[in-house]
């Protein structure tokens, strides 16, 4: 397994497709055929670094990271795994190369949210060595923690 860079012209439409199949779904405050929010995801990907999971250099990836590094903080904003490869601790090596380029960066906490209710997510998370920080009813998510 492959971890890289994303590269956008090539990754972009299976980054997208696994949104759409794996996080959407889960979110209590998106609805999955939510035109605005599908206009935006190539934007929101534009905004900061996503590094991606792939069988090789220029095959598609089955899994991605996307974060954002403001103010001594990294923000894990998005990070699936294709279902079929789940179990094979791409999502901890992507979390890690993230967190990794947080350290680099001189980062000093990890923040990301989880939507209520995806308690795999929770659980993973946790393992991680991520702490609840609190919930935010708005956004129907907690946030977790992680101090370096």
């Amino acid at each position: 397994m492959l971890i890289r860079l994303r590269a956008p012209r090539t990754d972009d439409g299976a980054i997208i497709s696994l949104i759409r199949k794996e996080l959407i779904p889960l979110s209590q405050t998106v609805h999955p055929r939510d035109a605005q929010t599908l206009r935006t995801l190539k934007k929101r990907l534009r905004n900061g670094s996503t590094i991606v999971a792939a069988k090789s250099k220029t095959a598609a990836p089955i899994g991605f990271i996307h974060y954002e590094i403001v103010s001594g903080i990294i923000h894990i904003d998005l990070l699936a795994v294709h279902p079929d490869y789940r179990g094979f601790s791409i999502g901890r090596s992507l979390l890690a190369a993230a967190e990794n380029d947080g350290r680099r960066s001189g980062c000093v906490l990890s923040r990301l949210f989880v939507d209520e209710g995806n308690e795999k997510a929770h659980r993973f998370y946790k393992r991680c060595g991520y702490t609840a920080a609190g919930y935010h009813a708005g956004l129907k998510c907690t946030e977790m923690i992680k101090p370096f």
